[in-house]
């Protein structure tokens, strides 16, 4: 609400984006951005999306994941590593360029 009183206590000058278009482009980026990287981490395998998941959305430590799922610490770090490298390929093709 404040940045559209100063808005309309200013002036405007054409061709001068203001905060408010400013602020819903950037809005409109990050939910852009977030649909995205979902898509990206629905196309993994099960295996990769989950470690992805529990390890770094859940913040599980990877010895916990590993014992929920029956499968050695090593693994679980593998399909993590494995799992981001896959996300950040399937990002670029896409064509998202913060990856």
């Amino acid at each position: 609400m404040d940045a559209v009183r100063r808005r309309d206590r200013r002036p405007h000058v054409v061709g001068e984006p203001d905060e408010v278009d400013l602020v819903t482009s950037d809005r409109a980026q990050q939910v852009a951005d977030r649909m995205a990287v979902e898509a990206a981490v629905r196309s993994l395998g099960a295996t990769h999306q989950t470690a992805l998941v529990e390890v770094h959305l859940r913040g599980r430590p990877y010895a916990e994941v590993a014992a929920d799922l029956d499968v050695p610490v090593g693994t679980v770090r593998s399909r993590v590593f494995n799992g981001l490298r896959m996300l950040r390929e399937e990002l670029v093709e896409q064509g998202w360029s913060h990856a």
